[in-house]
């Protein structure tokens, strides 16, 4: 019983400090990622800045002998402890030509509220919260040529969702080197 607790008040206390650093730079989104979330690609032999860094193409063989699966992700975590907070990734479905996009959110979140993306000041994208784990909390869409093509020209995608005290959060994600990774998953 101890350990929920001391693990309940970390999980508000990160919430509450990290939801004041978005908040009070929503409108700097360069200075939330310079401050407290990074990106982190994590790709061997790719230098961050450069294009197709932030998004990375990973393919592992299927199973059955159907050739590889490949998806695209970009990891976004808080620089001071290495905390992954979010992750958006985009998948071919099996079985299907469909892409989905999926989102690894993270702890503490109000369910209700689902989350939502934006790319730059497009249109929301409502999502449900769909299932949570020992990882997270995930929700996922199928995804839109329209969403493909907005990404592609876009700068941000903002992904937003509400804390368990229903504080509102946006993530900004970088889609520079989206298109790149788009090219590769398409091939």
């Amino acid at each position: 019983m101890g350990i929920r607790k001391v693990n309940r008040k970390c999980s508000k206390k990160f919430f509450a400090v990290f939801t004041l650093g978005i908040i009070c730079s929503f409108n700097s989104p360069q200075t939330t990622l310079a401050q407290g979330v990074a990106n982190s690609a994590g790709a061997e032999g790719q230098v961050p800045g450069a294009a197709g860094a932030n998004w990375v193409v990973n393919c592992s063989e299927a199973s059955q002998g159907t050739g590889s699966r490949c998806r695209m992700a970009q990891n976004i975590v808080v620089q001071e402890s290495g905390q992954r907070l979010l992750t958006v990734l985009i998948e071919q479905r099996p079985n299907s030509e469909q892409l989905a996009l999926v989102l690894a959110l993270p702890h503490g979140l109000f369910l209700p509220a689902g989350a939502s993306l934006q790319v730059d000041e497009g249109d929301n994208i409502a999502l449900p919260i769909q299932t949570s784990d020992a990882g997270g909390a995930y929700a996922g869409t199928a995804v839109s040529q329209d969403l493909i093509a907005a990404m592609k020209k876009g700068g941000t995608l903002k992904v937003s969702f509400q804390t368990a005290q229903r504080q509102p959060v946006t993530v900004p994600v970088t889609l520079i080197g989206f298109s790149a990774a788009y090219q590769k998953l398409a091939n």
